[in-house]
């Protein structure tokens, strides 16, 4: 008995689609510094979806680790924390996009498998506060389309989460160095010694992106898009495959949990216990 071409087809279709990673629900990177306190960050290859450690230029040395971490109600958390010295210290660390279980989560460019494809949406959580406040400036944390080091670090930013040099506010910026692709949307939060949990979404699309900013939204319960601190509904197209962290101009911030993942759940998860003990 022989088969029809549709049959074939068929089977042929089951077979691939058997094959290809399942476009589940993934944590992707997460990073608590649960490392000795008064280390530089510089060097320390902890947490989960890394490739490597964490570097910078040999004198990138004032992000340090804190030996009691940030907290906030219901919120999982562990380790220390990371102290940004406001001398506009950076450090840089690449994301590891070749894992087969967030294979559906990226393509290939020139700066090589990156996330951002169409079609897929990213969260990404930390903790921060002002510890200089109420002297500003900026800090937090920057998504990168690779990483070149020296004078030239900033071209390859593409995406500003935390505090910028202008308003007072927690925000989201779109950088290009000056070019038509930057963008600044503003919360309504400030930037004070308190301490928050920023959480933003972004969903990738052809053209221009989506984001949104909450802030301090109840752990493991998606917040409602309406709800959100900001809305920003055209982001000019981006792509990011590595994060930097640090701050300037003389501000100084305490920056913690930080997760990237593809649902809510997994970047603001319930605790389930205290603070684990530090190594």
């Amino acid at each position: 008995m022989t088969s029809s071409p549709l049959l074939t087809i068929a089977v042929i279709v089951v077979a691939i689609l058997a094959e290809a990673p399942a476009a589940e629900a993934q944590l992707i990177a997460s990073e608590s510094f649960d490392y000795l306190a008064g280390q530089s960050l510089r060097g320390r290859d902890g947490g989960t979806g890394w490739k490597g450690a964490w570097f910078g230029p040999a004198n990138a040395d004032g992000i340090t680790i804190g030996g009691t971490g940030l907290i906030f109600p219901g919120l999982a958390v562990d380790g220390g924390k990371c102290q940004q010295d406001g001398k506009d210290t950076r450090l840089f660390r690449h994301i590891d996009a070749s894992r087969r279980e967030i294979a559906a989560l990226v393509e290939d460019v020139p700066t090589g498998k990156t996330f951002g494809k169409d079609g897929s949406t990213i969260w990404i959580a930390f903790l921060i506060a002002n510890t200089s406040f109420p002297k500003h400036a900026h800090g937090g944390l920057h998504l990168m389309d690779d990483i070149v080091l020296g004078a030239n670090y900033k071209k390859t930013q593409r995406v500003q989460l935390g505090r910028q040099n202008q308003g007072e506010h927690w925000k989201l910026v779109r950088t290009d160095q000056g070019g038509p692709a930057a963008g600044t949307w503003e919360g309504t939060v400030t930037s004070d010694t308190t301490v928050r949990m920023l959480i933003y979404r972004f969903d990738f699309r052809p053209g221009p992106e989506e984001g949104w900013m909450w802030v301090d939204p109840a752990p493991n319960r998606e917040p409602d898009p309406l709800n959100a601190d900001l809305h920003a509904p055209k982001i000019a197209d981006f792509r990011f495959n590595a994060v930097n962290i640090g701050s300037g101009g003389g501000a100084t911030f305490d920056f913690d949990e930080l997760r990237i993942g593809t649902a809510f759940s997994h970047v603001a998860p319930a605790a389930t216990n205290q603070r684990l003990p530090k190594r």
